[in-house]
């Protein structure tokens, strides 16, 4: 992983949020949790590269959930719902790019 160009620590939020800028032209946001409560760890990437006449968009999150097995069983429940809220943000996306 290239390392941050930038980066800007919010330590009341707790977050860590990071810039990169890659050699092969994308754009990474990383928002990082390195303090906080109700989940074990949460990290949320939004890659962007410029690719002819579009840009790629790419969102990762990652949430890992404490109380062992209890906590996984309750994020596979938990994912369907944020599957469903990640289909409404690239409608929402499509929709401010097209105009």
């Amino acid at each position: 992983m290239a390392k941050p160009h930038n980066f800007d620590l919010d330590p009341k939020s707790g977050f860590l949020l990071l810039y990169q800028k890659g050699g092969d032209e994308y754009e990474r946001l990383t928002l990082k949790m390195i303090s906080g409560q109700n989940v074990k760890s949460y990290e949320i990437q939004w890659n962007l590269k410029l690719a002819q006449s579009v840009t790629i968009f790419h969102f990762v999150e990652d949430i890992g959930m404490p109380f062992g097995i209890i906590g996984k069983i309750l994020g596979l429940i938990g994912q369907r719902t944020a599957d469903k809220m990640v289909e409404g943000m690239l409608v929402k996306l499509k929709n401010l790019s097209e105009g």
